[in-house]
């Protein structure tokens, strides 16, 4: 096993690139919950739309999780493999996403094909954002860092 990482508590975080088995549980239980999350989402969003609303919503939630996690501080190699890795990875999709682009540039919707693109990386990138920025804040007051928000 090796030494990991420091955390900003001083305390020896697993890397997330080791693997043992309980780095490879954390991928699957995140994996498994990401995927019928997702997989619900299919089931309950018409997906008719030019846009894709069930992945760009499973997309944009998974933006908003990282954000979370990496606001909460991703000094956590296992939850930064079940969260990042596991859920999100089960949860999101850029290769279906990719098709859906590819197919709409190929049956010449270029229009849909561009919306496509800005609507899930506007929406990914600013779910992901604000999700960390809130989060950071939050946690600066927690803990009483008030006085160095930034």
């Amino acid at each position: 096993m090796s030494a990991g990482r420091r955390t900003s508590s001083g305390s020896v975080a697993p890397s997330a690139g080791e693997v043992n088995g309980v780095s490879i549980a954390a991928v699957v239980v995140g994996a498994v919950i990401g995927s019928i999350v997702r997989w619900t989402l299919d089931s309950w969003i018409d997906d008719d739309s030019a846009i894709g609303p069930a992945l760009l919503v499973a997309n944009t939630i998974g933006a908003f999780i990282l954000g979370v996690t990496f606001g909460l501080g991703a000094d956590d190699g296992r939850r930064r493999l079940a969260v990042g890795v596991g859920l999100c990875g089960g949860l999101t999709s850029f290769s279906a996403w990719s098709v859906m682009i590819a197919e709409a540039f190929e049956g010449g919707h270029t229009a849909d094909g561009t919306a496509l693109i800005l609507a899930h990386l506007v929406a990914g990138f600013s779910a992901f954002i604000a999700a960390r920025a809130v989060t950071r804040r939050a946690r600066r007051i927690l803990v009483g860092e008030v006085g160095h928000l930034g």
